[in-house]
């Protein structure tokens, strides 16, 4: 359970306070409406809200104490200041986490990093009582307060570590302190605000920065980017790689094999070999269960329970999510898509035995100067798959269309400007014994066009 004084808490955050500092904090909270006995209410400045606009509001509901990062809130009853909140915040996780003497790994990466974690989580499954992040709980607010919710019961985590510029895995590799750090890939999403790929490199390799001295970096060599660290990696710390393609690779797979919804491959590890089935399709779940057995195999689980365990692997959220509807079946995988997972999601769609084979594709969002070219190139790939129907929304997403128009073959598509339209559309395409995918940016919503076809279909 969670438990400072508030001269305790106050000592992590490195916060000027000028009040008693006996009181107990259980909980700590960064809503004033979520108010409860011994809560610290953290005051975050958001894009559309700003925490310290309910200070007072948390103080009079019960808050033990605030915390602000203005200055004129220095002296104020109860409120404790800090030069940064969202700093305090994971201050006050990592000295938290740094109560519990368990395993943590990290994970980051442009793709492939939840179903990573959640694959890993499965694996730690099978020896540890493992927190995890949930949902889209990776950024500087959502990872420190799960750390926050470790308790005596836990005996590992995994946490996800995502950012959108530089610097934001630093703060949360140094707050989380992994034993195992992973990175899963470098792809070109947030492009715009990192400038470069080389630069989303630097960026995701901080997470090694949190490491300790026995600490294990865990990297994908099939990346060429991530090859091109190595060497300077494994000066600093130890490593253990893992590839489809490349064989000289610590861990890899062989014999790959399978459909649109499962396949199975070989783990290969040193001596060790063994067979792995997966209930899910696409190469990119194939890398996203090689970094999982790494993490088993740095923290010395069980290889056969941890291979048996993703057996059973269900994916969450909306990501890859297979449903029947109707004598139709949906793929939503609405989460988030780059250029990467678009490719990966239309490579399961082309290899789906329903038809016909219908693609409802958004934006893929913040990209940068390179946008509408990764789109043309995503049309490109659905025509060069021979899918028979892409249904496109959103401003780049019309030059999916134009790439689709570029390949001479079979596969139709259609842009819409309104919701309205591409619903139309979908209901007389949708015929009994097709698949569609949905998959976009996740501000695309792209969830509401298979909501929409559920309300039709049932």
């Amino acid at each position: 359970m969670l438990h400072f004084t508030i001269k305790e808490a106050a000592a992590a955050m490195n916060a000027l306070y000028n009040g008693g500092g006996e009181g107990e904090i259980h909980r700590v909270s960064i809503d004033s409406r979520d108010i409860e006995e011994n809560t610290l209410f953290i005051a975050i400045k958001g894009e559309r809200f700003d925490g310290h606009d309910f200070l007072e509001s948390a103080l009079a509901s019960g808050a033990v104490c605030a915390v602000s990062h203005r200055k004129e809130d220095v002296g104020k009853p109860g409120v404790m200041v800090v030069d940064d909140t969202e700093q305090a915040l994971c201050d006050l996780a990592h000295a938290h986490r740094m109560k519990f003497d368990i395993p943590v790994a990290g994970v980051t990466g442009s793709v492939g990093k939840t179903t990573t974690k959640e694959m890993i989580a499965c694996c730690l499954a099978t020896k540890y009582q493992v927190k995890k992040t949930e949902g889209n709980h990776n950024n500087q607010i959502g990872m420190p307060r799960t750390l926050l919710e470790l308790t005596d019961e836990d005996t590992a985590a995994v946490m996800e570590m995502g950012s959108q510029g530089p610097g934001e895995i630093r703060q949360l590799t140094l707050c989380a302190a992994p034993q195992v750090a992973v990175i899963t890939k470098i792809g070109v999403s947030h492009l715009e605000r990192f400038g470069s790929q080389e630069n989303i490199l630097k960026g995701k390799l901080e997470i090694a920065e949190g490491l300790p001295e026995d600490g294990t970096l865990v990297l994908n060599i099939d990346d060429p980017f991530l090859v091109s660290a190595v060497e300077e990696m494994r000066k600093k710390h130890h490593l253990l790689t893992y590839a489809v393609d490349d064989k000289t690779a610590d861990i890899y797979a062989k014999e790959i094999s399978g459909g649109a919804y499962s396949q199975s491959f070989i783990f290969c590890y040193g001596n060790i070999q063994l067979p792995v089935f997966l209930p899910v399709g696409g190469l990119h779940n194939v890398y996203n269960a090689l970094a999982a057995l790494s993490v088993a195999v740095a923290l010395e689980v069980d290889l056969k329970a941890a291979v048996k365990a993703l057996g059973k692997y269900e994916p969450s959220g909306q990501r890859q999510k297979v449903t029947p509807l109707s004598g139709r079946t949906m793929i939503e995988d609405c989460y988030n898509a780059s250029p990467d997972s678009m490719e990966a999601a239309l490579k399961i769609l082309s290899r789906c035995e329903g038809a016909p084979r219908i693609a409802v594709l958004g934006d893929m969002l913040e990209l940068g100067d390179i946008s509408k070219e990764a789109h043309h190139r995503v049309g490109v790939q659905a025509a060069s798959l021979q899918l028979d129907l892409v249904l496109c929304v959103g401003e780049d997403a019309k030059e999916i269309v134009s790439g689709v128009q570029e390949v001479q073959s079979r596969t139709r598509a259609c842009h819409f400007e309104s919701k309205d339209a591409l619903c139309r559309a979908l209901e007389e395409a949708a015929v009994e014994g097709c698949t569609v995918l949905f998959k976009g940016s996740r501000g695309m919503h792209m969830e509401q066009y298979l909501q929409h076809l559920e309300q039709v279909l049932h």
